[in-house]
């Protein structure tokens, strides 16, 4: 489970008397991006901090298999941040980099203009297929076949905009 950021203005008290971090709770919305952050560089314990919460803590990163990631909705923006891999700071060398006025160097991602992908025709097919039954999935798996295009499984829309979802890190220029 995700750890809630320190104090914020945003503050109320749960039912127990804990405070309760609002802040992270926010849904998704035209300020905040969903981004994927990956750390693919091996490492027991990997840590990731940044300017999306000014450098307070280190949030740990979930591990599957070698490779680490962690979901953020970053505000609109700039953002630098950095990984703390087994206590040793480190920046993911296949991932975009900014030198601070210090000359340390940390990974950079602008999410600025930053667009949500919206659908196509297809996966809207797809998508009413999965919810009204098998046949419409079926039909179209065979249409989409017969054009020599992807089946029912086929990703419409490429990496980093499936979902609406910016990932960070992955394979770059693959």
């Amino acid at each position: 489970p995700m750890e809630s950021a320190p104090a914020s203005s945003s503050q109320s008290t749960g039912d127990g008397g804990v405070p309760l971090d609002l802040s992270n709770l926010a849904v998704a919305d035209d300020d905040t991006v969903p981004t994927v952050f990956r750390w693919e560089h091996g490492g027991r314990q990997v840590y990731i901090t940044g300017t999306f919460n000014n450098w307070s803590r280190q949030i740990p990163m979930h591990r599957s298999g070698n490779d680490f990631t962690y979901i953020h909705n970053l505000r609109r923006g700039k953002h630098a941040f950095k990984f703390i891999v087994d206590d040793e700071w480190r920046f993911a060398p296949d991932q975009p980099t900014v030198a601070d006025i210090e000359g340390r160097i940390n990974n950079f991602i602008d999410v600025t203009d930053f667009k949500a992908y919206t659908g196509d025709r297809d996966f809207e097919r797809e998508k009413a297929a999965a919810e009204y039954g098998g046949a419409t999935a079926a039909a179209s798996s065979a249409t989409a076949a017969a054009r020599g295009g992807e089946g029912a499984e086929g990703g419409a829309g490429g990496e980093g905009e499936a979902a609406g979802v910016d990932v960070v890190g992955g394979a770059v220029g693959a």
